[in-house]
């Protein structure tokens, strides 16, 4: 059935993609690995959050340090 509902998804992926004009289709012909390793990608760092989360530990964004040696032209 996985096999079944990734063929579908890629045959969808690939008439989305037929209908833009300028985009090439090999593009969807990334949807399998897209299915496959992403999402487990994904899945990783969510349970690392939910980690952090648990522990109380919020991630910040950090601090930018400014130098003020941007130039314009």
């Amino acid at each position: 059935m996985y096999l079944f509902f990734l063929a579908v998804d890629t045959i969808t992926a690939l008439i989305g993609v037929a209908f833009e004009p300028g985009e090439r289709l090999s593009q969807a012909l990334l949807v399998p690995l897209q299915r496959i390793a992403y999402r487990q990608v994904l899945y990783l760092a969510l349970l690392k959050a939910m980690r952090a989360a648990l522990k109380g530990w919020a991630p910040g964004w950090g601090k930018l340090e400014r130098t003020g040696r941007v130039r314009v032209t």
